[in-house]
């Protein structure tokens, strides 16, 4: 009867790792101009940019290891809510900490619907962010535009859907391991 709990914890805790692991790479952009994996720094506010200009939002960690933090070829979305009518172009690259020089890696193609600002970027070869440098999005608005940042309504996330969960088959091959496990369990005991 113990291995039998004992593997159904095993197996629940690998389920929620999995899951886990699978929506890790979202960045909720945040009213001060910092993107955050982190759930918990999601405040409210806007932030309103001027027609014609830029704002750039940074992650909140630089690149740490000496060859910087590459990101392979995969298919970023972003999503942007603002005001009914904004527009705006996006782009991902890389940026120094006080959020200058802003170097770009690859442009996106907007998808705009009232209110809402989705962007999808291919990015081939991927890219390289250099040792201490940010990865960094960089919104130019056409028109006036409002980026809603309340509850992470705004976000960056490296594939083309915004919460990427496992495959179907991923959970059956762990829900069928499962079984196995309690029915093993249970016929020792």
């Amino acid at each position: 009867m113990k291995r039998s709990i004992v593997a159904t914890i095993l197996a629940a805790t690998v389920l929620v790792s999995m899951v886990g692991m699978a929506s890790a790479n979202v960045w909720h952009l945040d009213n001060d101009n910092v993107m955050y994996q982190e759930a918990g720094h999601m405040e409210s506010g806007n932030v309103t940019i001027d027609a014609g200009n830029s704002s750039v939002w940074r992650a909140n960690n630089s690149a740490i290891p000496d060859d910087g933090v590459h990101f392979d070829g995969d298919m970023w979305f972003t999503l942007l809510v603002t005001g009914d009518g904004d527009q705006c172009n996006v782009s991902i690259g890389h940026c120094n900490g006080a959020m200058s020089n802003f170097t770009k890696c690859v442009e996106c193609t907007n998808l705009n619907t009232p209110g809402i600002i989705s962007a999808h970027f291919n990015l081939g070869d991927g890219f390289t962010v250099p040792h201490g440098k940010y990865l960094a999005l960089n919104i130019t608005a056409t028109t006036s535009t409002t980026i809603k940042t309340k509850d992470g309504y705004s976000y960056v996330s490296t594939c083309d859907t915004p919460y990427p969960t496992p495959e179907l088959a991923t959970i059956a091959f762990v829900g069928i391991g499962l079984i196995g496990l309690v029915a093993l369990g249970r016929r020792r005991t």
